[in-house]
């Protein structure tokens, strides 16, 4: 419980701490020349879990588009229930001295309505000369209506509550 609850405050504070850090601008999900040494640093095999299923997360390049590739004992289906969910193309990338996070398209395949989120987040971080990598994924996105006053108006809108599937992976 206590990794689980450090694995979504550090996905929700990376939020905050991104504004300090620099973005670099991703065409056909490929990774800008200035930050490619450093995102080729990322690249290899990490053993760990995903939503409680032991699997093996592995990036590799093709040129400068980084690919990743999940297994585990049922296949590659990152969800793990016959989803035939899909890691996409690269989408953002943010630097803070090295390459702090991506986020690449995930399609959950047959599972669309079961998981909100389209978009998988990757942490990286080292420790101990360790690489680790916390996947987060939305699995869950819940409306509801707040309505206040702002100033002289009355305003309403819709907050989300998130829930989220996430991973631990090491090297």
């Amino acid at each position: 419980m206590k990794t689980r609850l450090a694995a979504i405050i550090s996905l929700i504070s990376l939020s905050f701490v991104l504004t300090s850090c620099k973005s670099g601008e991703i065409i056909n999900g490929e990774v800008p020349n200035e930050h490619l040494a450093e995102a080729k640093k990322l690249e290899g095999t990490y053993h760990g879990q995903f939503n409680g299923v032991n699997g093996t997360l592995a990036i590799h390049f093709e040129g400068n588009r980084p690919v990743v590739t999940y297994q585990n004992e049922n296949g590659t289906d990152l969800l793990n229930n016959d989803c035939n969910s899909q890691i996409g193309q690269l989408r953002e990338v943010e630097v803070k001295n090295q390459i702090s996070s991506a986020v690449f398209d995930f399609d959950p395949g047959t599972c669309n309505k079961k998981v909100a989120g389209r978009h998988l987040r990757i942490v990286a971080k080292e420790a101990s000369g360790s690489t680790q990598l916390t996947l987060g994924l939305v699995e869950t996105a819940t409306g509801r209506p707040y309505c206040g006053i702002r100033g002289p108006d009355s305003v309403c809108e819709i907050h989300y509550d998130y829930t989220y599937l996430y991973g631990n992976f090491s090297r």
